[in-house]
């Protein structure tokens, strides 16, 4: 989420020093989309990564925490959908943050994207957290939560979160692992696609809030 803010401040700046105008003269929208959130998603995986090496130094040594092979897998895979997940999140949020002039905008220009993040938290503590708990303790989910989690976690826009914990507790078959994957780099491609339109269309526009509709009905 605060990586996400600094994407759509970055964008909005730029556009309102007109910055962006030189850029765009030299690649294209959905190139310097991408480049945006990969340089600033590299920086926020570096610091986490930082935080991470220098816990595990302090406490592995000493016995504190003791780190089993399995716990490394879940780790790495925790951290394939951060990645995963951070790049379709911040698409979208550069994208919409676009439509705005001024940074005092971003956050109710970007709050569709924020609230459909926050509906996905929502459904990890309602849904699939109390699925997976009543499956680990040797019962069965409750009206059908497990289904429901299933499908849910197929589902893009909640597949970084529902699924990576859904696969930290086990039990995830390969294919429905495989499918999700391939699903989430789909919608990456689709979302640079539509997010390069409405960057596109609205970049350098100035002034008043672009709506949404306009951006995409206007052509690149």
């Amino acid at each position: 989420s605060i990586y996400g803010s600094v994407i759509g401040q970055g964008v909005v700046a730029e556009k309102a020093s007109r910055v962006v105008e030189i850029l765009l003269s030299t690649v294209r929208p959905g190139q310097l989309l991408l480049g945006k959130v990969i340089g600033i998603g590299l920086v926020g995986l570096i610091q986490l990564g930082i935080i991470a090496i220098c816990g595990l130094l302090f406490t592995v040594p000493t016995g504190v925490l003791a780190l089993p092979g399995a716990a490394i897998g879940a780790v790495l895979i925790g951290v394939m959908w951060f990645v995963l997940g951070f790049i379709l999140y911040a698409l979208m949020l550069a994208a919409t943050a676009s439509l705005v002039s001024r940074v005092e905008e971003v956050s109710s220009a970007t709050l569709p994207v924020t609230m459909l993040l926050v509906v996905t938290w929502l459904l990890a503590y309602v849904v699939a957290i109390p699925a997976i708990d009543a499956v680990s303790g040797g019962g069965t989910a409750p009206h059908g939560l497990a289904a429901l989690t299933t499908v849910l976690s197929l589902i893009p826009p909640f597949t970084p979160v529902l699924m990576s914990i859904r696969m930290a507790a086990g039990g995830v078959p390969l294919w429905e692992g495989l499918l999700a994957i391939a699903l989430v780099l789909a919608s990456i491609v689709g979302v640079t696609w539509l997010g390069a339109r409405i960057y596109a269309n609205s970049i350098l526009r100035f002034g008043a809030r672009i709506r949404l509709w306009e951006a995409l009905r206007r052509a690149p």
